[in-house]
């Protein structure tokens, strides 16, 4: 989210701007306080000037970006993508969720389950078969096109010179 405003300048044709982005952080706890320095100005950790906004509008513009918990969206069940583990001995899979995009309370965490392992491919036997069928089909392919090419130019030098 972001907040845009401005306010003519005294005496000037132009307006001073100020932006402040807010920035989702999940981190934020919402417990960041303002330190006051030794000249009475205070300070938010969470506050900075902000490297998204920069644009050519007046330099006098200021704009700022706040890392807040509060600028995040609620947990969604999409928002949690399954990360299958390992198969185990007993042909299933546990399979925990993890967070994709940035989000606050809302949908939670999704239980860890367990799940069958299905594919075959787990089993070092498969992938080992699969991969040396793979590399036989790939060079026995390679060679029929090298062997089409010889034939092509075979063929076209003996007949380049014919009407």
């Amino acid at each position: 989210a972001e907040f845009v405003g401005s306010e003519s300048c005294p005496g000037q044709e132009s307006r001073r701007g100020a932006s402040i982005f807010f920035q989702c952080d999940p981190a934020d706890a919402g417990n960041a306080t303002a330190v006051r320095d030794a000249q009475g100005v205070f300070h938010l950790e969470t506050l900075s000037v902000s490297r998204l906004a920069w644009s050519a509008r007046c330099l006098d513009d200021v704009a700022l970006q706040w890392r807040t918990a509060s600028a995040c969206p609620p947990c969604r069940r999409e928002d949690y993508s399954p990360q299958p583990g390992p198969c185990d001995a007993d042909g299933s899979r546990r399979i925990n969720y993890m967070l994709v995009e940035p989000c606050v309370g809302g949908h939670p965490t999704p239980e860890a389950t367990r799940a069958p392992c299905g594919d075959g491919l787990e089993r070092p036997q498969v992938r080992f078969v699969l991969l040396w069928v793979t590399i036989v089909a790939v060079t026995f392919g390679g060679g029929l096109m090298a062997y089409a090419a010889f034939l092509h130019h075979k063929y076209a030098r003996r007949h380049a010179g014919a009407p």
